[in-house]
């Protein structure tokens, strides 16, 4: 096993690219440009293809909790449809005037991760374009506590 890091976070794309709390759909598409290079150029990634993916973080759990707002999905739903992604991103962006009720959606959802959610669901939805990916499940065990698991403790 070979670990990967790749240099595709929230907060960081969000610093780097948008100009206000949240992003415009021109700075979002300048993330997955970014995310998309950042990924092709990982080797170790090239030619694998996975139905489904593992989401871990706060950012990915706020994601999990706005897409469950707004497609009406049980509060204990962990799984995002990928295709859905691009429409919940455009959904928030700001280029257009929110509507209350999505600021209000926003607001009970991701009060504290607002300036790192819709960077976070742009890399979610090029990480599983990459991989060809339908579905992203939230696990609230990182990779770390996979690791110490099958390495440590389940030997």
């Amino acid at each position: 096993m070979q670990k990967v890091s790749l240099p595709l976070g929230a907060t960081d794309f969000h610093a780097r690219f948008s100009d206000d709390v949240l992003p415009t759909l021109a700075e979002c598409r300048r993330m997955e440009e970014e995310a998309a290079r950042v990924l092709a150029g990982a080797v170790s990634f090239a030619n694998i293809k996975a139905d489904a993916l593992a989401g871990i973080g706060g950012t990915f759990k706020s994601g999990l909790a706005l897409y469950n707002a707004v497609y009406e999905q049980p509060m204990d739903n962990l799984t995002i449809d990928a295709h859905t992604l691009p429409a919940l991103i455009r959904r928030f962006t700001s280029d257009r005037d929110l509507p209350q009720e999505d600021v209000v959606l926003l607001m009970r959802a991701v009060p504290d991760r607002l300036p790192t959610i819709l960077p976070g669901l742009t890399i979610a939805n090029v990480v599983a374009k990459h991989f060809g990916a339908t579905r992203i499940t939230y696990s609230d065990s990182g990779v770390r506590e996979g690791y110490i698991y099958s390495e440590i403790i389940g030997k």
